[in-house]
């Protein structure tokens, strides 16, 4: 089993519809996809409700993932500071639990977000190393991290987006006169 982390399956983003093409691709066949919500999209809590989530949700993480007997963690998540911090009690979570971790950036810059030097920089790469393998989105996003991460195992995956429903769009420029 794979537990997918990201945001409500009905919002509207890059991250929703990764996971919606997961969950509706061939490799549902092979794998049991199980979807755990991460955000606060869709749920429309106050500022208590959110606390009480955010503090909890890492202890659902665990129990969904000990009941399940999930085998892999995939973090569908961006570099920046929000994010890194609640994904990074999710992948510890995992770990514990002895769940594998596939680490998948979506947005953000790795030396934007952390510095190449100094002790947060030296904090973000080992906490990426405890990832099984990192996904990256473009080329340069997989140099950067393979020159942060060496020997680690980083792989790019870039966005894929079925475009046949937008080719009447794709037409040549009107000439100008």
């Amino acid at each position: 089993m794979v537990v997918l982390l990201g945001p409500s399956r009905e919002a509207i983003s890059g991250v929703t519809t990764h996971l919606n093409g997961l969950i509706g691709s061939r490799l549902a066949t092979r794998f049991d996809l199980v979807h755990f919500q991460v955000g606060s999209e869709g749920r429309g809590e106050s500022l208590p409700g959110r606390i009480a989530r955010v503090a909890a949700s890492p202890l659902q993480l665990a129990a969904a993932l000990v009941r399940s007997g999930a085998d892999i963690l995939h973090i569908n998540t961006s570099l920046d500071a929000n994010a890194y911090w609640r994904d990074l009690a999710y992948l510890l979570v995992a770990k514990l639990c002895g769940a594998r971790v596939l680490y998948q950036v979506h947005g953000g810059q790795l030396d934007t977000f952390a510095a190449k030097r100094g002790f947060f920089a030296r904090f973000v790469d080992a906490s990426l190393r405890l990832a099984d393998a990192v996904v990256v989105l473009s080329r340069a996003q997989l140099d950067a991290f393979r020159a942060r991460l060496p020997g680690h195992p980083v792989e790019v995956v870039p966005n894929g987006v079925d475009c046949a429903a937008y080719t009447r769009y794709n037409r040549a420029a009107p000439e100008r006169f």
